[in-house]
């Protein structure tokens, strides 16, 4: 019997009103709703020339309601629809309308989605009262017969061109995999990250620790058992690789400000060596080649370059770059090895807004686009077979893991969760480990003593991040609340009031006031690649500006509210750019290389650099006024009046907030900031002194283990 949210029954469910099963696009022909064309097939809204992309479950839940021609549709009925019947919670139903009812809002109100309590949603073209006589044009099915004879056609042709019978075979029977069990195997305080499963399949690596800065490796029997602890030295241990015979493992030792060490462990006696140093690269990545004989990881030549795959040879110490990503892209990375040892599998991002999965024969050299993900998944493993790569993330309000096949089909759903999750790495008999995450971080002040805890502002689930202050001391944040993505604001004295919501994978970053506090400033996604957006305090877009180049940071506003200053890598590196703060506004370059980030004060311009840690001085002659932040946090400071506020004590347990006056003087204790996100920055209201920053109020990291099935 199905059940209400609140536990009563729901007696006397009605029969569908559509043909019963999951609602599939490419099988979905174009409707019109009112002015609006829909074609599902290809996800898109036109109307008077405008054409909007949507993803694909919004489109799927606008085909189901527009179906029913004003009639309610059941939350069950969704589920069945657009979920494939899977448990999903309500949190993503309730995004998802929200997403469809923006769409609507963008369209000049062309529909409406009333939500009927305790039953389900039914949409309404406008003028229309949504009874179920009001003639609303309906999605039709494309013909079966027709679409199985394209399909055919399609096949044929791909055959005789090239791919052979083989893979006409595969089009026609795809590899399908699901999840036919799972066992939460590390469920601990500690972050459990890193999850490498033994060539035997009977242990698991993985790296525990209290924070990202002092983790240790573990070893831990599938079948059960207590974890054995394999290193205790200093610094943070990462990306546990197994060797092929399962005698040793390789890993990572990330200390700030250093370059990344490569390290590998004897499993019999303990004994451990450096194998080699990355040559810019804080973090990276470990894979064992199949022969044993070599690693790849990813590093880059030097600060400014891309990141690409690497490969060093464990007899000669030698290295040479596998991949060669194009110049001014963020590179590659999240490189992966099929079981049969042909095929590479490495993530490409040509910005920080896109990505995309790539496959390298590694017997030719040849490497071919997979696919381009429409969200930011995390790095996987292959199925057995070596078919397909397993990855995992977040889609579309879902918390999935796919599998993208590597004869370049379409993903296919393998599992979905209640909780976001991470890596996802493979071993031998079908078995899978995954990463599953919770976090929430709200904005916080430091505590009122030593050794206190943080005074958050609020405590809603939520992740708050990129506070800025106005000269009113109005604060600004970005992040996700309720699903959404956008920017928030709250008076002196109010609550946090939703300023405009973005339609992006990340939140945004940078939140800067205009000198006269009636514009705010954030780096976004603009037009499929990184940009700048200019809102008023009404939340209205005033400038959008898209930067050509691959990444972005930040931007602060000249002294006379005209212009922004921001830091944007291109192929020649990180540098200072200057763009007008109006619409048409085109970015200029404002200064040599190698600056990450930037702050103003009135006419000066202050700004961490590439390749020495510190706050420097920037206008006229670079001026060093701060020993840190270190340059892998370029912004983990801020400008408070006469003085540079700087975090310290990274790698200990409670960061500390430190203060150094700009015209000269020794640092001083400003504050603890216990539980601070060191990736995002912080902020000082002008008026009162009081520092706001986001602090981890709840994150942990566990390992479950997945045991695949094909059919």
């Amino acid at each position: 019997m199905r059940l209400f949210t609140d536990g009563s029954p729901m007696m006397g469910a009605p029969a569908p009103r559509r043909e019963p099963g999951p609602i599939r696009l490419a099988l979905e022909g174009d409707f019109r709703l009112g002015r609006l064309c829909v074609r599902p097939s290809l996800r898109e809204v036109t109307a008077a020339g405008r054409r909007e992309v949507v993803e694909p479950r919004v489109m799927q839940v606008l085909v189901a309601l527009a179906a029913m021609r004003g009639q309610v549709v059941s939350r069950d009925e969704l589920i069945d629809s657009c979920w494939d019947g899977r448990v999903v919670g309500e949190d993503a139903i309730n995004r998802t309308i929200g997403r469809l009812r923006r769409l609507a809002e963008s369209f000049d109100h062309s529909f409406t989605i009333d939500t009927v309590a305790r039953v389900g949603y039914r949409l309404c073209e406008a003028g229309a009262a949504g009874a179920p006589g009001d003639a609303i044009a309906a999605p039709r099915p494309a013909a079966p017969r027709a679409l199985a004879l394209n399909a055919l056609v399609t096949i044929a042709i791909a055959s005789l061109a090239g791919g052979g019978l083989i893979y006409a075979m595969r089009a026609l029977a795809p590899a399908r995999w699901s999840v036919a069990s799972s066992k939460l195997l590390v469920s601990s305080e500690p972050i459990e990250r890193h999850p490498a499963i033994s060539p035997d399949g009977r242990t698991i690596a993985y790296v525990a620790g209290y924070d990202t800065f002092n983790r240790q490796i573990f070893l831990r029997d599938i079948a059960g058992g207590d974890p054995v602890r394999v290193t205790n030295e200093p610094g943070d241990h990462t990306s546990v690789a197994w060797s092929p015979d399962a005698s040793a493992l390789a890993y990572a030792v990330y200390t700030p400000g250093q370059p990344c060490t490569l390290m590998l462990r004897q499993l019999q006696d303990g004994a451990s060596r450096v194998l080699g140093r990355c040559l810019s690269d804080e973090r990276t990545e470990l894979t064992w080649a199949r022969s044993g004989e070599s690693l790849f990881f990813v590093d880059r030549p030097n600060a400014s370059s891309s990141e690409r795959i690497v490969k060093l040879d464990l007899a000669s110490g030698r290295r040479a770059d596998v991949t060669s990503p194009p110049a001014g892209s963020l590179g590659d990375t999240s490189v992966g090895l099929s079981p049969d040892g042909r095929w590479m599998s490495f993530n490409r991002a040509p910005n920080e807004t896109s990505e995309a999965i790539m496959v390298r024969d590694l017997r030719t050299g040849r490497e071919r686009l997979l696919g381009r993900l429409s969200a930011w998944l995390e790095p996987g493993g292959w199925t057995s077979d070596s078919r397909a790569i397993l990855m995992a993330g977040r889609v579309n309000g879902d918390n999935v893991v796919w599998a993208y096949p590597v004869d370049g089909g379409n993903p296919i759903h393998v599992m979905s969760g209640p909780l976001e999750m991470g890596r996802v790495v493979t071993g031998p008999g079908d078995i899978a480990a995954v990463e599953i995450d919770t976090a929430q971080f709200n904005l916080a002040s430091p505590p009122a003593q030593k050794g206190g805890q943080p005074q958050f502002l609020d405590t809603m689930n939520a992740v708050e991040a990129a506070p800025a202050f106005a000269s009113d001391g109005t604060l600004a944040m970005a992040g996700e609340r309720s699903g959404d993505v956008g920017v928030w604001i709250m008076a002196p004295g109010g609550d946090f009031q939703r300023l405009t919501i973005i339609h992006a994978k990340e939140e945004p970053t940078g939140l800067s006031f205009s000198p006269d506090a009636s514009r705010l400033a954030f780096a976004t996604e603009v037009g499929g690649g990184p940009g700048l957006v200019v809102v008023d305090r009404r939340g209205r877009t005033i400038a959008a500006v898209r930067f050509a180049g691959a990444e972005i940071g930040g931007p602060v506003w000249a002294a006379d509210g005209r212009a922004l200053i921001f830091p944007g890598r291109d192929a020649g590196g990180w540098r200072l750019w200057r763009v007008p703060a109006a619409p048409g506004g085109t970015p200029r370059p404002a200064s040599g290389y190698g600056w990450l980030s930037v702050q103003a004060r009135g006419q000066e311009l202050y700004g961490v650099r590439a390749d020495a840690p510190g706050v420097w001085r920037i206008d006229g002659t670079p001026r060093r006024i701060t020993a840190l932040p270190l340059s892998a946090f370029p912004t983990a400071w801020t400008i408070a009046g006469d003085a540079i506020v700087y975090v310290d004590n990274l790698a200990g347990r409670t960061p500390l907030l430190m203060s150094q006056p700009i015209a000269g003087g020794s640092p001083r204790l400003l504050a603890e900031a216990p539980n601070l996100e060191v990736q995002h920055p912080f902020a000082v209201d002008p008026r009162s002194g009081r520092i706001v920053y986001s602090a981890r109020r709840a994150e942990n990291t566990n390992l479950d283990i997945l045991h695949l099935a094909r059919s």
